[in-house]
């Protein structure tokens, strides 16, 4: 209220001006200028044949700094978290689906180190089980309950240097063995396997059974 005026004008037609002339970019989700791709969409110097997965934006830049990833970026807004009613279908999955009808060889999960990050980390390493397509993560570089966007430039390992593979063969034989986990692993894993268990159990989401086998 103590502010003058003109401060207030400029800053409601800042807002304004920001909602107008951003948007979403086409193709890989992350902010851009209305009806165009974001920067790094638009640059030809980067690998397209890799794809780093992120929660937000902001997410984007942290990455960026590590100034050792040149591939593209996805941004799904947001992590499974079914207790907050996100669940698969809310998120920017399906874009990321329809991108590997290009020539993506790679798909790096970069997500917070929580339980709401492993569990969409572990959802999409099941549903993007393609042959030919690797999918990883960044190596341990975060704690537990860190998360990315306020890692240091020395903490944000680069991806394309340091990974942890998921090995769908025996992460399937790991699967089978059931809540064994929880004695090798602990009540973090446990917690993880379960909620992606109930994410694959809603009957609403029919990704994973429509849309992705005309992708392939």
């Amino acid at each position: 209220m103590r502010q003058p005026s003109e401060d207030v004008a400029r800053l409601a037609q800042s807002i304004e001006e920001m909602k107008t002339r951003l948007s979403f970019c086409e193709r890989c989700c992350n902010i851009a200028e209305t009806g165009g791709l974001c920067p790094i969409c638009a640059d030809d110097r980067r690998d397209q044949t890799t794809i780093c997965v992120v929660e937000n934006p902001p997410d984007v830049v942290a990455v960026e700094r590590s100034g050792a990833f040149h591939g593209t970026y996805h941004v799904l807004h947001g992590v499974l978290n079914p207790l907050e009613g996100v669940t698969p279908d809310r998120l920017r999955i399906q874009e990321l689906i329809l991108r590997l009808r290009g020539p993506v060889k790679e798909v790096i999960l970069c997500f917070n180190s929580n339980v709401e990050g492993d569990a969409t980390a572990m959802y999409l390493s099941r549903l993007l089980q393609v042959p030919g397509l690797v999918v990883s993560q960044p190596a341990s570089g975060l704690p537990v309950g860190g998360d990315l966007e306020f890692a240091d430039d020395l903490t944000s390992v680069a991806p394309s240097t340091a990974v942890a593979y998921f090995l769908t063969s025996e992460s399937n034989d790991a699967e089978q063995s059931g809540d064994q986990t929880v004695e090798t692993e602990g009540i973090r894993v446990f917690v993880v396997n379960h909620l992606v268990r109930n994410l694959t159990e809603i009957s609403a989401v029919t990704i994973a059974h429509s849309e992705p086998t005309s992708v392939w």
